[in-house]
C-alpha cells in the first residue's frame, strides 16, 4: 500500500498514474507482482473521494484493486462512510477496511454489514465481540493481522498475547502482515519468524496462513496460482 498526497505540482490523476507505471516498471524488472489499494483517512475532507475511485477506476485490473479506510478509529465511524464503500463497490473495487484495532469489535461488524468489507485492517478486537467474531467466521473475512504493529500502537500487550493464533485454531481466516514496516522496523520475513516462534506454530499451521494470503488476496486468478502453487506438494 502507498500513501500519496496531492500538490499544486501533482494531480490524483497524475499520482494514481505514476504509482501504477511505477509498479509496471518494478513487474517487468522483478519477479514480483503487486497491485495497489486506494487508501482513504477517515479524518481527512471527504469531498475528493469519489474522486480518488473515478481515477482509480481506470485501473482497475492494470494496478489498482481495492477501496480501503485508515486512520484514527472512533467508534461508529461505519454509517459516514456508507455511500463511498458502495460507490466505490458498485465500480467494481474489492472492499477492505481497517476496523477493530482500536477496542471496537462493533465497528469490525459494521464494517462487514454497512460497507461490505471483504477483508479487515487488523480486526483483533472481535476477540471481544460475538456478533462480530460470528460475522468474520461466518462470511470468511480475511484479518489483515499486523502483530508488531500492534504491539507498537499498544492494541495489545506483547505479541505472546496476540489472538491471532487463537484465531487461527479457532478456523478464523487470518493473515500475516508487516502495516508500515518502515514505522515498525520490521520485514515480511522477519513478521513470519516473530509469529512462527511466539505462536509456536507447526509448519502445517504456517502453510494454512500462506494458503488463506493467497486465496483472500486481491490478485488475479492466474497470480494466485502462481503462489498457490509454492505450497509443498
Amino acid at each position: 500500500m502507498a500513501h500519496c498526497s496531492t500538490s499544486k505540482e501533482a494531480s490524483l490523476d497524475e499520482i494514481i498514474t505514476a504509482a501504477v507505471k511505477g509498479m509496471q516498471k518494478a513487474e517487468s524488472q522483478y519477479d514480483i507482482k503487486g497491485n495497489y489499494i486506494l487508501c482513504i483517512l477517515r479524518h481527512m475532507p471527504k469531498d475528493q473521494i469519489k474522486k480518488v475511485v473515478d481515477i482509480g477506476a481506470k485501473y482497475l485490473g492494470k494496478g489498482v484493486t481495492a477501496f480501503d479506510l485508515a486512520g484514527g478509529e472512533l467508534p461508529g465511524f461505519c454509517e459516514e462512510f456508507i455511500p463511498y464503500a458502495k460507490y466505490a463497490s458498485e465500480k467494481g473495487f474489492h472492499i477492505t477496511i481497517h476496523a477493530g484495532e482500536q477496542g471496537s469489535g462493533q465497528n469490525v461488524y459494521d464494517a462487514i454489514s454497512m460497507l461490505g468489507a471483504e477483508r479487515v485492517g487488523h480486526g483483533i478486537h472481535i476477540k471481544g465481540h460475538k456478533g462480530a467474531y460470528d460475522l468474520v467466521k461466518a462470511q470468511n473475512v480475511a484479518l489483515e493481522t499486523c502483530p508488531s504493529s500492534n504491539v507498537q500502537t499498544k492494541a495489545v500487550d506483547d505479541l505472546k498475547s496476540h489472538p491471532a493464533s487463537k484465531f487461527l485454531r479457532d478456523g478464523v481466516t487470518i493473515t500475516i502482515n508487516t502495516d508500515n514496516r518502515t514505522v515498525s522496523n520490521t520485514t515480511m520475513t522477519d513478521e513470519v519468524r516473530k509469529v512462527i516462534e511466539e505462536f509456536e506454530l507447526t509448519e502445517e499451521e504456517y502453510f494454512a496462513i500462506y494458503q488463506i494470503s493467497a486465496e483472500s488476496s486481491f490478485a488475479s486468478d492466474e497470480v494466485k496460482q502462481l503462489l498457490l502453487a509454492h505450497l509443498p506438494k
